[in-house]
């Protein structure tokens, strides 16, 4: 009990140092030269010669996890006392209001007490740097390395060593109003260690290296004050790295469109909705056509917050036997203030995967079968939140998970985590 105690304190003995972290962001992917200069002004809180500096440590899932290996039940799911310390150092230096360049390096590190092979030190940095040209033309270029021990995506059983390293620039026309058009594109590097799990080895380098390009065309116009209306066009391809892969190689298309909220305000959020194109480069292989959607809305009725959330994409694959799946999720929340000092959340979360290609098993008896896999996630939070210092507050969370499937080898699986955290979102 010793121990225990121990861990859940540790917010509560050194929350004053994550203090000075950066608020909420509603998704805007491009960022005037203006709204840059502007946000580096608010966020930073010290000086050292000609750079600002600011810094965070936050606390995360400081508690009991009751799955650490996401096993099903009859696997004998394996509890640990687990905790996440993260810092945050972002360093900037401009000139002239002309030129901006910044640097920001996460270092972190995942805590287990018990299974000792779950522990890690994570990593990454990025430099970047923007150029405003004639007041009107930005030239931004941006380097990003991460490497880390993470569960890659909502297929992931398993934490694995990820190791991603990407590229990306842009060239855009602001206007004085706020508005802008350009063109960004990307290279990204994924690549990943095998693992062992308590049962087999898995070959995660051969099945998931691989490299991504991507280019878009971006808009974004001003509406009303503070609201933005933004259309994109992006095109992206995916090559993996070993030839027994390479049945993977895909590209897709994509445009979308919507609406971007301003943070202030009773209402906030964004609203996007397009039409993509997913086509795996091997054409006896049936692609996507179709819808996708990205919805979060935020809305305060006194001392009530309500929130949805909302998510239609097709995304690549890291399951053996398809090169992409369907997501289709929906996220509903509520924030009660029961006083100045306290507030009660809770979420609720729902996501189903549909894999269009069957995938084979065969019986012990011969039978041969083929299933087209749906998987379903469900999620349940709720927390107490303590306001500590303005903004800033420390609170208790409850998160259960449930994830199951049509496909019997990949039943029901469950976990709890009760946590202590810390977040400047109060």
């Amino acid at each position: 009990m010793r121990r225990v105690f121990s861990i859940l304190c540790l917010p509560l003995l050194f929350f004053i140092l994550s203090l000075s972290g950066s608020g909420i962001c509603y998704g805007q992917d491009y960022q005037t030269h203006q709204e840059a200069l502007e946000q580096i002004a608010a966020r930073t809180k010290w000086r050292l010669g000609p750079f600002q500096i600011s810094s965070a440590i936050q606390f995360r899932d400081i508690g009991y996890d009751s799955n650490v290996y996401y096993d099903q039940k009859a696997n004998h799911p394996v509890p640990d006392y687990t905790a996440t310390i993260s810092s945050q150092l972002n360093l900037y230096f401009h000139y002239r209001d002309l030129l901006i360049f910044s640097f920001s390096e996460n270092p972190e590190y995942l805590l287990y007490v018990n299974e000792k092979r779950e522990r890690a030190f994570n990593n990454s940095y990025s430099p970047s740097i923007r150029l405003l040209l004639f007041h009107r033309f930005v030239i931004s270029g941006n380097y990003q390395y991460r490497k880390a021990k993470v569960r890659a995506s909502s297929e992931f059983d398993l934490r694995a060593e990820e190791e991603v390293e990407g590229y990306n620039g842009g060239f855009f026309y602001e206007t004085p109003r706020g508005n802008s058009i350009g063109f960004s594109g990307a290279i990204r590097r994924l690549s990943y260690q095998d693992i062992a799990s308590r049962s087999k080895e898995i070959d995660l380098s051969r099945i998931l290296n691989h490299e991504e390009r991507s280019g878009q065309v971006e808009l974004n116009y001003k509406i009303f004050s503070g609201s933005l209306f933004f259309m994109k066009f992006g095109y992206s391809e995916y090559t993996f790295q070993h030839m027994r892969s390479r049945w993977k190689d895909s590209f897709s298309f994509q445009a979308s469109g919507g609406l971007r909220l301003p943070y202030s305000g009773k209402t906030r959020g964004f609203l996007s909705l397009g039409y993509k194109m997913f086509n795996p480069r091997r054409t006896w292989i049936d692609g996507f056509q179709g819808l996708i959607a990205n919805l979060s809305l935020e809305y305060r009725l006194r001392r009530i917050i309500f929130r949805l959330q909302s998510t239609r994409d097709c995304n690549l694959s890291f399951e053996t036997n398809n090169v992409f799946y369907l997501e289709n999720g929906i996220q509903a929340g509520l924030s009660y203030y029961l006083t100045k000092f306290l507030r009660l959340d809770y979420n609720y979360s729902y996501t189903q995967l549909d894999y269009p290609q069957p995938v084979p098993f065969w019986y012990s008896d011969g039978r041969y079968e083929e299933f087209k896999r749906k998987d379903y996630n469900y999620s349940q939070t709720a927390s107490f939140l303590f306001r500590i210092l303005k903004d800033s507050g420390i609170g208790l969370m409850l998160n259960y998970l449930d994830r199951n499937s049509n496909v019997f080898w990949e039943s029901r699986r469950e976990r709890w985590l009760v946590s202590v955290y810390a977040t400047q979102g109060f």
